[in-house]
């Protein structure tokens, strides 16, 4: 059966995970722990670990551990200029046009940041929507039940028709779990046979077409 839906994560898939913008993020999460809920800079690194293991994101444990509103906090944290770190990026754009899928972004970020991002790399055009931290009521991946919310919000297609990329294993097992097929972006490490795993995104093509001719033999 061929693949009919795109699940694309944002941060750290679409480009580099190294190019600087998740590291400018975290700065910002650090200095929002730091100057509005007057948290000791010493201690932030290992709460910000402690959260993201135990709840998957930063946000996600600010929320249930200070009740953060996490609106403000979405705005402090991504208030970043991305002409710093990102450029159009012209063979990304010719991939996604023609690749035939309908596609989603699929992040735990939200909607304004993400939209910046694809501004900056000039392919927002591509996206038939963005599935974000707030359409998932500021539930996160790897949370097993923002897999079927975002499968809800793009359609409802048959998860064996989906594709979810993702630079993060811990994202993707969820996913592998409901029958979506899952690609790791990025390093490998670790990686169970049933995910594929491509260094960039610019490779996409090539793992779609390895999937429909594995489920068509």
């Amino acid at each position: 059966m061929p693949i009919s839906t795109l699940l694309l994560d944002l941060d750290g898939t679409l480009y580099p995970n190294q190019n600087g913008i998740w590291d400018a993020i975290a700065q910002r999460m650090d200095l929002y722990m730091h100057e509005i809920l007057k948290m000791d800079l010493a201690e932030i690194p290992k709460t910000r670990q402690q959260y993201y293991q135990k709840y998957g994101t930063t946000l996600r444990g600010l929320q249930e551990n200070y009740h953060i509103d996490p609106l403000p906090y979405l705005a402090y944290v991504h208030d970043i200029s991305m002409k710093d770190f990102l450029q159009p990026d012209p063979e990304l754009n010719s991939i996604l046009e023609n690749l035939p899928q309908e596609k989603w972004i699929f992040t735990n970020s939200d909607q304004a940041h993400a939209r910046r991002v694809l501004s900056a790399l000039s392919i927002e055009h591509h996206f038939k929507g963005i599935i974000d931290i707030i359409k998932m009521e500021f539930n996160n991946k790897p949370n097993p039940l923002v897999y079927f919310k975002a499968l809800s919000i793009a359609g409802s297609p048959s998860p064996n028709t989906c594709l979810f990329a993702d630079d993060s294993l811990k994202n993707l097992m969820p996913a592998d779990e409901q029958g979506i097929h899952t690609v790791l972006v990025g390093s490998a490490q670790n990686i169970l046979n049933s995910h594929y795993h491509i260094q960039t995104i610019h490779e996409l093509p090539l793992v779609i077409k390895a999937i429909e001719k594995k489920v068509n033999q």
